[in-house]
């Protein structure tokens, strides 16, 4: 056994250990294990009430004047 071929099954098994860590990482993306951008663990936010109160002006369940006067009534006024 030559040193060459040591290094090859060192460097084979480096390559296979990170093919496994990625397919790991991957599947715990994709199956919602982590989503990026917010800590594993914590509950999504909730929209605030003004954003609750536009998109829901956007669907249409309410109009222009209740729209306006409940954003008014939010924002202090």
């Amino acid at each position: 056994m030559t040193m060459d071929t040591g290094w090859a099954w060192v460097f084979g098994g480096l390559i296979i250990a990170g093919l496994v860590l990625l397919g790991i990482v991957l599947a715990r993306v994709i199956g919602g294990g982590i989503t990026p951008g917010r800590p594993p663990g914590t509950a999504p936010e909730e929209p605030s009430a003004v954003e609750q109160l536009a998109q829901r002006y956007a669907r249409g369940e309410i109009d222009t004047a209740e729209y306006e006067e409940r954003l008014r009534h939010l924002r202090g006024g």
